[in-house]
Order: C-alpha cells, then sequence, then structure tokens
C-alpha cells in the first residue's frame, strides 16, 4: 500500500486497502496511518479524514501524528475551518496539541493575516507547556515582516531573543 502512494498510484492503494478489510486482513494502525498520510500529501484531505472515522470505528486510537498530519494538509490546503476543526477534536480526545501542531496553525495563520488568532495560539503554546520555538517566533516575524508590520516583528525577534538567553539589542 505504501509503495502505491509512493508511486501516486492512490486509487491502486485504496482499492488494496478495501480488499484487506473485505478479505479480513487485520489492519493495525500503522495501516491506517500509511493511507492518511498518502492520501493527505496527494491532496486527497476527505479520503484521509474519513479513513480516521474508519480507524476510530474499528476501534483504534488516533494518534497525535495522524491528527498533525491532517491538520498539516488541510492548512497547506487552506481549508483553515476543518484544520481548527480537527485540531478541537484532538483536544476533545485527550490529546494535547504539541510543537508540531501549534507551529502549522500559527504558520497558516500569519499566511491569511489572522496575526490577533496567531498571538492567541502563541500563548496557548506557553500555557499548554509547550515553549515556542524559533520556528514559531520565525513564522510571526516573517508574517508581521509581509503584512509590512515591522514594529511587531521586532517585538516577536526581541521576545525570541530573550527566551535564548541572548541579549535583546542586537541592532
Amino acid at each position: 500500500m505504501g509503495a502505491f502512494l509512493h508511486s501516486n498510484n492512490v486509487g491502486r492503494a485504496t482499492t488494496l486497502f478495501d480488499e484487506m478489510i473485505k478479505e479480513g486482513v487485520f489492519l493495525d494502525s500503522m495501516a491506517y496511518f500509511t493511507l492518511i498520510s498518502g492520501l493527505t500529501q496527494v491532496g486527497k484531505l476527505d479520503g484521509a479524514y474519513s479513513n480516521v472515522s474508519s480507524m476510530k470505528k474499528n476501534g483504534f486510537r488516533v494518534d497525535i501524528k495522524s491528527y498533525n498530519t491532517l491538520i498539516s494538509g488541510f492548512c497547506k490546503n487552506k481549508r483553515l475551518d476543518k484544520a481548527f476543526e480537527i485540531h478541537d477534536e484532538m483536544c476533545k480526545v485527550g490529546l494535547r496539541p504539541d510543537i508540531f501542531t501549534y507551529n502549522t496553525l500559527i504558520d497558516a495563520l500569519c499566511k491569511v493575516g489572522d496575526f490577533s488568532k496567531a498571538d492567541k495560539f502563541l500563548s496557548e503554546m506557553g500555557d499548554d507547556g509547550c515553549k515556542p520555538n524559533v520556528v514559531a517566533y520565525g513564522t510571526l516575524i516573517n508574517g508581521f515582516c509581509k503584512a509590512g508590520d515591522l514594529d511587531r516583528a521586532m517585538k516577536f525577534f526581541r521576545s525570541m531573543m530573550c527566551e535564548r538567553g541572548r541579549p535583546t539589542r542586537l541592532l
């Protein structure tokens, strides 16, 4: 299945997956993740998400990696409402967003110019015990620069430098 997905033969991969189910082959969470990841990579996001539903229905717990794969795919395809719906679903089942989750959502928010929500997620990130890293700060700095708000970009740059234990006056 993975080989079909890597060679961009999604139809054959999904057919094989369906045949395995029909023949009673035990599918583990890795088989589901392989299909979810492959479908996400080729932009078949609704199919990937329906496999998450199938995975849950068949008694598997969806892990943070699967949720992050979907969130990233929906963000890349500018379907932020669905990405945030998946984020909320992930939180409801007791999984805490990790650095990848936060960075993906902050990046998507910056790209659409929703800096207040991006800033909210940066705060939530810290409140959740997930220390913002250089990627989170860099994403915000880049977003503010592209939006022409250099003062706020510098604010985040200085904040990042303080977090890293370096002097804040570099310029």
